[in-house]
């Protein structure tokens, strides 16, 4: 967290009060939750009494799905028939753990069952005609594709003439033209008459079972597969709503109670790995960060299959092994990927023109490839543009790609398709193979076809807020409330909280000053609020000790007592302090213009400056708000100095060689002061002498 430098705009929701009235009286919630519910659509009594039950759980009759009866009669003859099956699946939690449902009931059944997941690195998504080959070889007389084979036409007609039959099991877009094999059992199929399209690959294969079982899948029987659909289903981002809704709850409730003894055993690991006691209560957030980043591990950089055999074997000790080896690739992984981001956000913030290209495109040696797209998604974050990372292998370039909301990356890429060996993606992500010698056309091409895409507007950004809340709305009573809202995921994110004009009290470290902890009061109420990730000592308090907040609400359970506090997303100067800030830019503006000479900094303050930014490395590590430094530097100094003359010494330090300066504009800034360059005259400096109207 950059602290005071998001440039997003913060919207807030406005509500029909009529309806929070009505759920609030009917359902006798807090007016935060009626406000949540209406918020996620939710706008009468009945649906907001379904969407908060978890007692029950109805999921639809799996025939409706198109194919499914076909898919039915040839998986059954081939179990009666002892034929030989392969399940295909994928390298990601939702193919992994698809993989795991269809092979857990093949192997109840006493199959003749084998899977296969292709190598990311080596083979890529999908299925391919060299695996196929190898199948016909084993004996394989039918494949069941899990989390792919929709647009695999080519390779099902290949394996059709090997001899084996193929059924695709699947949830990504259709083609024009279906497979031509046994079944294709896609909720997003044209054709489709299936109430809720939106079920995971993992999803898929969970209806597909219990078809398959028909009138014996009860409560036991689902219990068996459902914590599986659960964690693709979220590992994948799927809409958490409908039926995806039931299946999570019911599968979250599944792991808590251990269910499954590979998903306890990693959990167990990751926590003993964290020196954390073990998680009481899984969430979705438990998968988000704890489950599935261990899983995806071994589809990024290890042995895929590890994760599959965690998922379906039963032996404890088993179990703990192949857990703590998922824990090494993940921090492994971590490793990677840390090394990967130091080394773009170094050639970034010394190469990149952040004046005229709005895609970031970035090429390097020994970078892995499967782990480039990740650190995409946090260079993305960071710096507020799409970016492209290219690792350099076997003579081409492969590239991961990450977008902003609003810009879509696959038709940027596209637009340069003829100096692209391939390509392919969504809006948001996409990947590509280039030769690298066209690298640098690449950069120059695309950024020539986004300059008047990317606006100031769309790079700005916006948060959507759920709610404002008062001091009296934070009690212990509105966050165990929030609860009913769980799981959460797509379509149903955590509730992000907004309050105003709230008084910082006290700033702590924590975490070997690795986070903040801040005492925030609002209407006579006190609450703590959580800072991860950013060190303690880098806060900067504004003198108006007034902020505004964005948080997420949780509860802090230390030695039995249960308080309220803020998870803090994002911090922004209150009004009065940001009208402030901008007067002191336009000031500035006119001193730099040689309007206002009267309030150019004398050389005495631009020494003092130098001095105490060349002390404050650590400070300056991450991007700054000028007016707060002008103001901090003011406190430690005794030196009055106002941010518009923070802003005119800065360009004099950047114009004489003294500091890089990368900027997001005129008051959000990384500063960069630059060692060992000798006698500087500031006396000379052109900023200098047009401030104070000499001309040259």
């Amino acid at each position: 967290m950059d602290l005071f430098c998001s440039k997003k705009n913060w919207l807030l929701t406005e509500y029909d009060s009529d309806r929070v009235r009505e759920l609030c009286d009917q359902l006798n919630i807090s007016p935060v939750l009626a406000k949540l519910l209406t918020r996620r659509g939710i706008g009468n009594p009945s649906e907001a009494r379904w969407f908060l039950r978890s007692d029950e759980l109805y999921l639809y009759d799996p025939f409706l799905l198109c194919d499914m009866d076909r898919a039915v009669e040839r998986i059954k003859r081939a179990i009666a028939d002892k034929e030989k099956i392969c399940v295909y699946g994928d390298y990601d939690v939702d193919g992994i753990t698809a993989t795991a449902v269809m092979y857990k009931y093949f192997t109840s059944k006493g199959c003749d069952v084998m899977y296969y997941i292709p190598q990311r690195l080596s083979e890529g998504y999908g299925m391919n005609n060299a695996a196929v080959a190898k199948f016909a070889e084993l004996g394989v007389k039918l494949i069941v594709t899990v989390d792919n084979g929709i647009t695999a036409n080519p390779e099902i007609e290949y394996a059709t003439t090997l001899g084996i039959d193929v059924v695709v099991t699947d949830h990504h877009e259709c083609r024009t033209e279906l497979p031509r094999c046994c079944a294709v059992v896609n909720p997003k199929r044209p054709d489709n008459k299936y109430p809720f399209e939106s079920l995971a690959g993992v999803g898929v294969a969970f209806k597909v079972v219990c078809a398959l079982e028909g009138e014996r899948a009860d409560d036991s029987f689902i219990d068996r597969y459902v914590d599986l659909a659960a964690l693709g289903t979220i590992a994948d981002v799927m809409p958490l709503i409908d039926e995806n809704r039931q299946l999570v709850t019911r599968g979250l409730s599944c792991i808590s109670n251990g269910s499954n003894k590979g998903i306890s055993c990693l959990i167990d690991a990751a926590m003993l790995e964290k020196n954390k006691n073990p998680e009481k209560k899984v969430t979705s957030s438990t998968v988000g960060f704890i489950i599935a980043p261990r899983l995806n591990a071994a589809g990024r950089i290890g042995d895929v299959e590890k994760a599959v055999e965690l998922l379906v074997e039963d032996d404890y000790l088993s179990c703990s092994e192949i857990s703590r080896e998922l824990c090494e690739k993940n921090k492994e992984r971590q490793q990677i990927e840390n090394r990967i981001y130091t080394e773009a956000v170094e050639i970034i913030d010394s190469t990149h023109d952040f004046e005229n290209d709005k895609i970031i495109v970035v090429c390097s040696d020994g970078w892995h490839h499967g782990v480039v797209g990740i650190v995409a998604s946090r260079i993305t974050e960071k710096y507020g543009l799409p970016s492209i990372l290219i690792c350099r292998e076997n003579g081409v370039g492969k590239g991961s790609a990450r977008s902003i909301k609003g810009f879509n990356i696959n038709e940027a890429i596209h637009s340069c398709n003829d100096i692209l060996v391939r390509h392919g993606g969504h809006e948001l992500a996409a990947g590509l193979t280039i030769e690298l010698e066209r690298v640098d056309e690449f950069r120059k091409r695309i950024n020539d076809h986004a300059r008047d895409r990317i606006t100031e507007e769309l790079l700005e950004g916006s948060v959507e807020i759920d709610a404002e809340l008062s001091g009296k709305d934070i009690s212990l009573e509105v966050c165990e409330e929030l609860m009913l809202l769980e799981p959460f995921g797509a379509t149903n994110p955590v509730p992000l909280l907004y309050m105003r004009d709230a008084r910082i009290l006290d700033v702590i470290t924590l975490g070997q000053n690795k986070h903040t902890k801040l005492i925030l009061e609002k209407d006579g109420v006190q609450v703590e609020g959580l800072m991860f990730g950013f060190p303690g000592e880098n806060f900067i308090v504004p003198s108006s000790g007034l902020v505004d907040v964005l948080f997420n609400l949780d509860i802090n359970d230390f030695r039995g007592e249960r308080t309220p506090q803020l998870i803090i997303r994002d911090i922004r100067l209150c009004r009065s302090d940001a009208e402030k800030c901008a007067y002191y830019i336009e000031i500035m503006h006119t001193i730099l213009e040689g309007n206002n000479s009267r309030l150019v900094p004398g050389i005495d303050v631009c020494r003092e400056v130098y001095k105490y930014l060349r002390a404050k490395d650590e400070m300056l590590s991450s991007y700054v708000n000028l007016f707060i430094l002008a103001e901090q530097m003011t406190r430690d100094t005794g030196i009055n100095i106002s941010c518009s003359s923070l802003g005119v010494v800065l360009e004099i330090f950047y114009e004489m060689g003294l500091a890089r300066l990368y900027k997001i504009d005129d008051l959000i800034m990384k500063i960069d002061m630059v060692k060992n360059c000798g006698k500087i005259d500031i006396e000379s400096s052109k900023v200098l002498m047009r401030a104070r109207n000499i001309r040259q």
